[in-house]
């Protein structure tokens, strides 16, 4: 049987086999084959240091293959996922478009994305055309330090799994707990693609859907929970306001919001450099606590 996961991270010595990915084989992960009219094949990282397919490429391949079955001036401005089921990471994901709407200035798509007849993540998206009007920035960014007067994210800790991908600036710590080897996501950091991404915006607003499933509201808590910065993740919802150029850097800022029945929910937002709003997200996690040792000792450190 074919080994699915190479050994990385903290105390192993070998650096996270994610980080030979380039931006290239990002672009190859969304170019997608046609089977039919609204089906498409994508295929998807490997080798990789996952045990799971990881959602945000999911996400991602479903933003393109809705583009696939749209006219050309049509932009999504919000979508709405669910995580059914883990992804292999080894097999392509079959992704089935279905055409719910179509009028004059808006459209909606359903897509499926399907491993061995099973779905793995159902997205409903929604897309209009660009309309100028009324624009009140209500989500201010402020006090944040310019992302190359950053530290960049260690090769060692979560975030190194990406760093072939993208230069990341933490902006929050990567904390270590003494439960847990490794480190948590951290909740706040600036990235920009590590080469030169076409010109092309569908291509852009995919990488960015790739992107703000990278992170964590939980990452800053020192609570004990498992995993460390929350997860596995049950679904993911982004709303687009304005486009993002990710061979630039924009910054992701998240924050909790509650923990509760076995769940959290974290929101967050997406700036540029210029500190602008261009997306808002919300998500929501599997949360488990993590038991001191000694009974006498809270969860909450």
């Amino acid at each position: 049987m074919e080994e699915k996961r190479a050994p990385d991270g903290p105390g192993t010595g070998i650096l996270p086999v994610d980080l030979n990915h380039t931006v290239d084989d990002l672009i190859s992960w969304l170019t997608l084959e046609p089977t039919s009219t609204d089906k498409f094949r994508a295929q998807n990282p490997w080798p990789t240091g996952r045990l799971f397919l990881f959602g945000g490429v999911t996400n991602a391949q479903c933003v393109k293959a809705a583009y696939m079955t749209l006219n050309d001036d049509l932009v999504m401005h919000s979508l709405h996922s669910y995580f059914i089921s883990p992804g292999a990471i080894d097999k392509p994901t079959d992704l089935h478009v279905y055409m719910k709407r179509d009028g004059k200035s808006s459209a909606t798509r359903q897509i499926l994305a399907m491993q061995d007849d099973e779905v793995i993540l159902s997205m409903i998206a929604s897309f209009a055309k660009p309309k100028v009007g009324l624009e009140v920035d209500l989500t201010l960014m402020t006090g944040v330090a310019h992302p190359e007067t950053l530290e960049p994210a260690s090769v060692h800790y979560t975030m190194g799994r990406s760093l072939g991908l993208f230069d990341i600036r933490l902006a929050s710590p990567e904390i270590v707990h003494d439960y847990m080897p490794g480190a948590t996501i951290p909740t706040r950091m600036w990235f920009k693609t590590r080469a030169p991404v076409p010109n092309d915006p569908i291509l852009h607003q995919c990488i960015l859907t790739y992107a703000s499933d990278l992170g964590t509201g939980f990452g800053d808590l020192h609570m004990r929970i498992m995993p460390t910065s929350g997860g596995p993740s049950l679904d993911h919802n982004l709303w687009f306001h304005h486009p993002v150029l990710v061979d630039d850097w924009f910054y992701l800022d998240q924050t909790p919001v509650s923990i509760a029945g076995g769940r959290g929910l974290y929101r967050g937002s997406i700036h540029d450099i210029k500190g602008k709003t261009c997306a808002s997200m919300n998500q929501e996690m599997v949360i488990r606590e993590q038991p001191h040792p000694d009974p006498n000792i809270p969860t909450t450190i």
